[in-house]
This record gives C-alpha cells, structure tokens and sequence, in this order.
C-alpha cells in the first residue's frame, strides 16, 4: 500500500501529521475510507491522533504494532457528541470496513487491522 503524505477535502495535514516529527504518511487506501465515512457521517470529525511515529507512540502508550505507525489508524474526538451520534460513527465505521473499533471517554479509535477487533479504553 502507497503512502504518499496525502490527505483529503476534510482533513487537514495538521490534524493528521505526528506532532513530534511533523510527518503525515498516511496511508491512501485508509484516507479514501476516512473520507467516504466522513461523507456519509455528515458531522465533523475531529482527529486527535493520526499518523505516529515510533517515538510519539512509545511516548503515548501505543501499541507497539499499533496502525497509527503506518497511517492506518485514527482517534476521533467524541467531545460534545451525543450518545446517538457516537453509535452512529462506530456502525458506520464498521460498514466501511474500519476493523479496529475501540471506545474511549473523549474519543474513538479507527484502524484497519485485518481482523475484527473491538475494545475499550
């Protein structure tokens, strides 16, 4: 899978680049998803937590194989959303293929591991 630094209409380099090293190699086949969610979402989605590098996400406490270090993960604010509106974004992450499905109190986790996978912070 290509990673060409790209983006999409509704997401900006910022949100999305790791914030120690300013580098945004996300994954392409993973932004075409993201942004056919957000299309279908129709309510902004705030990224917290894109693209990693090794050292950011020691930093942080991920994963050591975590999908953040291959642009193929995001964490998404959940401030201000309601309950009906957070169920929707997890179902339809689910529909459009996000594997990794994770709920935490002020954001949710979206990947796409090869297999199903659902937890909790």
């Amino acid at each position: 899978m290509s990673k060409k630094n790209y983006v999409r209409r509704s997401f900006s380099k910022k949100e999305l680049q790791c914030p120690l090293t300013k580098k945004c190699e996300m994954n392409d086949v993973f932004m075409d998803k993201l942004q056919a969610l957000r299309d279908e979402f129709d309510h902004p989605m705030i990224i917290t937590s894109g693209f990693r590098s090794p050292e950011h996400n020691k930093a942080v406490g991920g994963s050591k194989n975590s999908r953040h270090l291959v642009g193929e993960a995001v964490d998404i604010s959940t401030k201000g959303m309601s309950a009906i509106r957070k169920h929707k974004l997890l179902e339809l992450a689910f529909a459009f293929g996000f594997n990794g499905i994770a709920q935490a109190k002020t954001y949710v986790h979206i990947d796409t591991r090869k297999t199903n996978s659902t937890w909790t912070y």
